[in-house]
């Protein structure tokens, strides 16, 4: 839905084709190059859109980021949404398919940030936790597979460096 003016956004998260904005209300805005479904919904994929148009969240956002064509949020309870490009599973929903509405993070992890990339994503939990998802040469945890869920990166550093203090090499 194109949006009436003025909107006031709180923030503005911006990548090469397309932007995304959030109002104070929590509502998140998208616009520019639909190129897997980054806008949201009811924009038709490849069509380019000029004014901000609402992307429908399954409740109110307080964080949001684009990056490539896949955007994220996180509500105030700590949910993780993404949308748009998923090719290698930088949504995090368990799938390879691209989406043009907000879906769920997988996990139950309640998330304090969400920063998408150009074919990964990667959070951090509200204990401070690192996770990351999507392709396998960018996530780093399982180099002969994507990661299509969160992995915990903390507990892999922490794993590869107990096997470094035990080989003596601290």
């Amino acid at each position: 839905t194109p949006v009436s003016w003025p909107v006031e956004f709180e923030s503005i998260s911006s990548t090469w084709t397309s932007a995304c904005g959030l109002t104070s209300l929590g509502d998140a805005y998208c616009w520019g190059n639909n190129l897997y479904g980054n806008v949201g919904p009811g924009v038709s994929v490849g069509d380019t859109v000029t004014v901000p148009t609402l992307v429908p969240t399954p409740e109110p956002l307080a964080y949001l980021a684009i990056f490539g064509a896949t955007a994220c949020g996180v509500s105030a309870a700590g949910t993780g949404y993404c949308w748009g490009r998923n090719n290698d599973g930088e949504i995090g929903d368990g799938t390879l398919i691209d989406r043009s509405s907000p879906v769920e993070v997988s996990g139950g992890i309640k998330w304090a940030m969400i920063s998408p990339g150009s074919s990964n994503s990667c959070g951090i939990d509200v204990d401070g936790g690192l996770w990351c998802w999507g392709n396998a040469d960018r996530v780093g945890t399982n180099p002969a597979a994507d990661e299509l869920r969160p992995e915990m990166l903390n507990q892999i550093l922490l794993g590869r460096q107990s096997k470094v203090d035990e080989a003596g090499c601290t």
